[in-house]
């Protein structure tokens, strides 16, 4: 049996072919964008046309014609909002980041102005090659630094930069791996900051590396299932999010039943703990972490942001597209008149135990 899969061998397409493609599948104002087309390229716009697809009932796949009434306009009108939404969410973790950087120094720099190259200093139980490629990705990042400060640390000193200094020219990988090679009373100082668990917070750092990731590769956001499944443990201001996941994760299944090929691949996503969480799953967690910064502000542009999902469009659904569920607004979270209550320290105790 051969199964060898095929070569691809799809011809390369002008701007006109390109668009004469799209209008014979039923989005005849396609001739309307050709400004787009060329800008933006036939490939990243079909990720935002794909929503107009029509679906066969009996398999549940899409086929590469359009439904009726769909309309280039609206493709770009989703285009413009995702651009909307990865700008306000490159903001936001920018400044979890900076609030990241500060934290870490400032806890192991009470340890030792060196702690972070001092594995004594760090957790018990340390994973030497964890640590070991920190260190070497670290070194890389400040062999290619040219700033002021690191300069300064080059050629005046030794070169070795103090935490406080240090954590200034990491990466967020670097930053979170270093975070994970600390010890655990350090990283509840940090995970307290938060709000939350170590435990939690650390199942939080493949979120904020993910959505990093899709920010920084201009990756489509709105219609997007993320591998990451957040802990949200039993937060008030969270739980709403959870109870929109369970729901999405429902309602896959239910699709997934519609033959029997579907429901196999349901099942291998699951086994693999794939593609199980919308964005709003994601930036709930973002936010709550700006509204325990105390950056009331970020956190109300992401809220702007949400609001403005284009319900208009024929077929758009915040909560099938991005997992929003019904009366968002009105969470503890999303309401700024409200404060975050932190938990006390049996809770976070209680918290670390499920976690581990």
């Amino acid at each position: 049996m051969n199964n060898k899969r095929p070569h691809y061998d799809k011809p390369w397409l002008s701007i006109d072919e390109q668009i004469a493609k799209v209008e014979s599948r039923g989005m005849t104002d396609a001739h309307e964008y050709a400004m787009e087309f060329a800008r933006i390229g036939y490939y990243r716009l079909s990720g935002y046309w794909y929503p107009f697809r029509k679906v066969n009932p009996t398999t549940g796949k899409r086929s590469d014609e359009f439904i009726t009434g769909a309309r280039f306009e609206y493709v770009m009108r989703l285009y413009r909002y995702d651009e909307q939404l990865r700008t306000a969410l490159y903001s936001a973790l920018s400044k979890i980041e900076v609030a990241l950087r500060v934290k870490l120094g400032y806890v192991l720099g009470h340890r030792d102005a060196f702690a972070y190259l001092k594995p004594a200093m760090l957790k018990d139980d340390l994973d030497v090659v964890a640590y070991a490629n920190f260190i070497s990705s670290f070194m890389r990042e400040i062999g290619r630094n040219e700033e002021d400060y690191a300069e300064h640390f080059k050629n005046d000193y030794d070169g070795e930069m103090p935490i406080w200094v240090a954590t200034e020219a990491m990466t967020l990988g670097n930053l979170i791996n270093l975070m994970r090679c600390t010890k655990p009373e350090d990283r509840d100082v940090i995970a307290n900051d938060f709000g939350v668990t170590r435990g939690a917070l650390r199942s939080w750092f493949g979120v904020l590396t993910d959505m990093r990731n899709c920010v920084a590769h201009q990756d489509r956001l709105f219609d997007r299932e993320f591998d990451t499944i957040p802990n949200w443990e039993q937060r008030p201001e969270l739980i709403h999010a959870k109870k929109a996941n369970e729901q999405y994760n429902r309602r896959r299944e239910q699709l997934a039943r519609i033959s029997y090929d579907a429901y196999r691949e349901f099942q291998k996503s699951l086994q693999e703990n794939k593609r199980q969480t919308k964005i709003y799953g994601q930036i709930v967690i973002i936010a709550y972490m700006l509204r325990n910064l105390g950056d009331i502000e970020e956190a109300k542009a992401l809220k702007k942001c949400l609001a403005a999902f284009p319900t208009d469009i024929p077929g758009m659904s915040p909560n099938k597209t991005m997992g929003i569920p019904d009366h968002w607004k009105e969470q503890i979270l999303w309401n700024f008149n409200l404060p975050i209550v932190p938990e006390t320290e049996d809770e976070n105790a209680h918290g670390e135990e499920k976690a581990q």
